[in-house]
């Protein structure tokens, strides 16, 4: 395009045509530059915990330009989507902007969710929830949401308050000592205590980070079920009373049967 006139070495003007009053030699030229290309500007934004490449910013881009743009979350944030000028995008990353016209472009994080909480439960070899034992039974354990394919060190500890620091008791004797998780994160059933079975109330406890100090948020226990306030309980003379409620029960029927039996007389 035109730029400017340069009339005996001055610049004269850029009004097209010009006249020039020939009132004696003269030297016109006409400047010419490019036309420079048609661009747009894309504003680059963030909401939540990230970064993107390129950074938040304003860039100018040629018209027909095709920009790539990929989001990043910071530690505990997800990558969500995109909104392009106040509406969903969507959430390819990267995604391509086609810089037809200005554009604002802001990449949405949210935080992620916390992973599940392990868990570990007393339960009979069926891997039924079992928070009762006799002397005669087998305590067995599972659970979930562990590590993948782990080792960790377990406990079997008479019933005790829980506090954050506390150095955890010793095991009760014959009690495993430690738990393996299968290649899912799950404690499959474990049998952990099969013979010499004592009366009493029973916490149980793995120590995730395997230093022997109960760690609040860090291990997990089984110490506070509904039905026992404990882990699991072996309850003293559980069988015996069975054995006396039944004798009892016996002994009613066989009373009110008498009684019912009509009198025969010689």
């Amino acid at each position: 395009m035109l730029s400017y006139w340069i009339l005996d070495s001055v610049n004269v003007s850029a009004t097209n045509p010009i006249s020039i009053l020939m009132d004696g030699d003269h030297n016109l030229s006409a400047i010419f530059v490019a036309i420079p290309p048609v661009q747009y500007e894309l504003m680059i934004e963030v909401v939540g915990s990230g970064i993107t490449d390129p950074p938040p910013g304003n860039y100018m881009y040629v018209n027909g330009t095709e920009v790539a743009v990929e989001a990043f979350p910071n530690a505990s944030w997800l990558f969500d989507h995109w909104m392009l000028d106040g509406d969903d995008a969507g959430d390819a990353n990267p995604i391509h902007v086609m810089m037809d016209s200005n554009h604002t472009l802001t990449a949405v994080f949210v935080e992620a969710p916390p992973p599940p909480q392990p868990m570990i439960e007393s339960c009979d070899e069926d891997g039924n929830k079992k928070d009762f034992f006799e002397l005669t039974d087998i305590v067995c354990v599972n659970g979930i949401n562990f590590s993948p394919s782990t080792t960790y060190d377990f406990y079997i500890v008479e019933d005790v308050a829980w506090v954050d620091g506390m150095v955890i008791p010793s095991r009760v004797s014959g009690t495993a000592t430690t738990i393996l998780s299968d290649e899912l994160g799950n404690i499959p059933v474990t049998a952990v205590w099969n013979e010499g079975l004592l009366f009493g109330k029973y916490d149980i406890i793995v120590d995730v980070n395997g230093n022997g100090i109960y760690d609040e948020g860090i291990d997990v226990l089984d110490d506070n079920d509904i039905e026992v306030t404990a882990g699991f309980v072996i309850p003293e003379l559980t069988s015996l009373l069975s054995a006396a409620l039944f004798l009892m029960a016996t002994s009613l029927v066989a009373i009110a049967y008498r009684k019912k039996k009509p009198f025969l007389s010689k």
